[in-house]
């Protein structure tokens, strides 16, 4: 059965490629409504359309990828473009020439899924370009921040878990910069090989978030199954200038240990720099860990920061204190024993990337403070806040950017 999208344009099993995978088979079913000289139904029309915005607004500009969130399993079940598989545009395409007789994008390759399914004469429609911006899905758990260049974007997993088919990915963090996914979700890798790397896919260890004494956010039952669905809340998405924020807060660590909430906020200039306030209430000492998956670039660490050499420059992170000092870390490529950094992107794939990450004990409540950003971004102090500092930039917020608990679950 094909789930439908969601009230909110997203899709209820919480990963994009199923959601272009449903979005091929509404489209089928337009194509054989059409040629029986049927018009197709409005509501599925307007689903189609609901899924557009959601996923153009997820999309990077410059390959027509989006980020690798839920479960990707490397499903296409109409095989209709010479694009990669990982570009979304020979479907969002067709979908909006579908639903609203509007091209979105320019003539190209990913002309052809549309041509095959409504016919070369639909791809006379006119070109309506659609705004790229920040946006906030709030009840399916969606966000983006973008600012003024299309091609450097995050988007933050805050939302509670509806559907059996999710991975233990809240408050992940998906960063593009120029065009390039340099902090990213692991991806899946395989369902049915060893039970090793199917968990280390899923679990919240491999993807951009934080855990506490090593408690996953799901009970991992079986394969396809899990169990004490995440409950989180968006607690606001904000514009402030050229200041871009949004946070949230989830409930999981609270099975095993009450009163333990993870708060996190996600701040940017839009541009070049992030940062990202992790905060955990509670009681009790516990060993946190915070850790960011980066793209499949070469990479330097120099004991508290990671560094990766891309083609549009140097990207790195670290991670402080609240009072601007460089926390130690690790970086891993590809251990193949825990497991630990490795990127798929494509079903039966996985490559070595770069995986950073900060373990130390701590009393409860804790503030930890994560710095991203182009060249060799910092975290410093001044009268008013914090403020990540560059050759470049300056992004500043205060110390109460953590929005006060406690939200509705959404």
């Amino acid at each position: 059965m094909v789930t439908g999208p969601s009230r909110d344009g997203a899709y209820l099993q919480l990963s994009h490629n199923y959601h272009r995978l449903a979005l091929q088979v509404l489209l089928l079913a337009v194509a054989f409504t059409e040629r029986s000289g049927s018009p197709a139904d409005p509501r599925l029309l307007a689903a189609l359309e609901r899924s557009v915005v959601f996923l153009h607004a997820h999309q990077n500009p410059a390959d027509g990828s989006l980020p690798n969130f839920g479960t990707n399993d490397g499903g296409l079940p109409a095989l209709l473009s010479t694009c990669d598989f990982t570009d979304f545009r020979p479907t969002l395409q067709a979908a909006a020439l579908a639903s609203r007789g509007e091209r979105l994008y320019p003539p190209g390759p990913w002309d052809e899924e549309a041509a095959w399914l409504l016919g070369s004469d639909r791809l006379n429609a006119p070109l309506r370009p659609r705004h790229q911006g920040s946006v906030s899905f709030s009840w399916s758990g969606f966000h983006v921040l973008r600012g003024p260049e299309p091609s450097s974007f995050a988007c933050f997993r805050c939302g509670t878990v509806r559907d059996r088919f999710a991975q233990m990915d809240m408050l992940h963090v998906d960063i593009f910069w120029r065009g390039l996914n340099v902090v990213c979700d692991g991806g899946s890798y395989l369902y049915n090989g060893p039970q090793l790397w199917h968990r280390h896919f899923q679990g919240t260890r491999a993807h951009n978030t934080v855990t506490v004494d090593g408690l996953e956010q799901m009970v991992h039952l079986r394969r396809f199954k899990l169990l004490s669905p995440t409950r989180a809340a968006t607690l606001g998405c904000y514009t402030t200038g050229h200041t871009l924020s949004v946070s949230g807060e989830h409930y999981a660590f609270e099975r095993e240990l009450p009163g333990c909430v993870h708060r996190r906020s996600l701040v940017t200039d839009g541009l070049e720099l992030w940062g990202v306030v992790d905060d955990l209430t509670g009681t009790g000492r516990h060993r946190l860990r915070v850790h960011w998956q980066l793209g499949a670039f070469p990479a330097e660490h120099d004991g508290s920061r990671a560094t990766l050499h891309t083609p549009q420059g140097d990207f790195s992170v670290g991670c402080y204190t609240t009072e601007g000092t460089p926390l130690p870390s690790t970086l891993v490529h590809g251990d193949e024993a825990l497991p630990r950094g490795w990127l798929s992107r494509y079903y039966g794939e996985k490559v070595p990337a770069p995986s950073f990450a900060v373990e130390l004990e701590l009393e409860l409540p804790a503030r930890l403070v994560t710095v991203l950003g182009a060249g060799q971004p910092r975290l410093a102090r001044d009268a008013d806040g914090m403020a990540v500092l560059s050759a470049q930039a300056r992004l500043a917020f205060p110390d109460g950017i953590s929005f006060p608990p406690r939200g509705t679950p959404t």
